[in-house]
């Protein structure tokens, strides 16, 4: 198989939700028909040099591990009803039963709830680096197990290096729920959410607590895509009459 890789670098800047395609690689495989022939190709983007190398840094990481990883917990499932003044949120218990590939144990932690005004969250994206770099969501409500584990994750020295002075908050050990109520809103407003699952890492073999990603996208036709853990709220009153 003759292969060969080579850097792309795109400067910005770039428009939020922008579509286009890129093509970044374009290669001869001569591969027979009774084989098959697997590589893998990752797109970094950073958002400057520094930001690019330490994502580089971690992938070759992930590659030299053969991708096994520790993964954080099952999603939850999310629903919301809006109601007037208020959306209320309530999600099921899956992600407390999940066992991390690598340390094979339950290292379930806790529930953080986000909420904004645009489908990719950036709004609440402003917990930052001490580089002044974006790397969390501020969570409108933060639930986590009552035990000995609480406050911020404290990693070793050379984990506290790699995420740039970045630290995790694993919550003040205020027990669970599974559901909240949103009173904090706009009649009219459409709001998005989502639940996340997180655990609570492992300083001892240089683990960062990992939590859920969340995705919703609104297409140019108006559809909306919605994992499993987000949704869309618009709080309204009742109509008049309507019983």
């Amino acid at each position: 198989v003759l292969l060969t890789l080579q850097h792309l670098i795109i400067t910005g800047p770039f428009l939020v939700s922008e579509e286009g395609d890129y093509m970044f690689l374009s290669v001869f495989l001569p591969v027979g028909a009774d084989k098959q022939e697997y590589f893998p190709i990752v797109l970094l983007i950073g958002v400057d040099k520094n930001d690019f190398l330490k994502k580089k840094k971690t992938i070759k990481k992930i590659y030299a591990n053969h991708f096994e990883l520790p993964t954080p917990p099952q999603k939850p499932t999310l629903t919301t009803i809006a109601g007037d003044n208020m959306v209320t949120l309530y999600w099921d218990f899956v992600a407390e039963k999940s066992v991390d590939p690598i340390t094979k144990i339950m290292d379930f932690q806790g529930y953080k709830i986000y909420r904004a005004t645009e489908p990719e969250f950036h709004d609440v994206f402003s917990i930052t680096n001490g580089l002044g770099n974006s790397e969390g969501y501020v969570p409108l409500a933060q639930f986590d197990v009552n035990d000995d584990i609480e406050g911020f994750f404290f990693p070793s020295e050379e984990l506290f290096q790699q995420a740039q002075g970045y630290s995790y908050y694993l919550g003040n050990n205020s027990g669970l729920q599974h559901t909240y109520i949103d009173e904090d809103v706009i009649n009219g407003q459409k709001y998005y959410y989502s639940v996340v699952a997180y655990d609570n890492g492992d300083n001892a073999l240089d683990i960062f607590p990992s939590e859920n990603t969340k995705f919703i996208s609104e297409l140019s036709d108006g559809t909306i895509i919605l994992d499993k853990n987000t949704s869309i709220a618009v709080p309204a009153s009742s109509s008049p009459g309507y019983s």
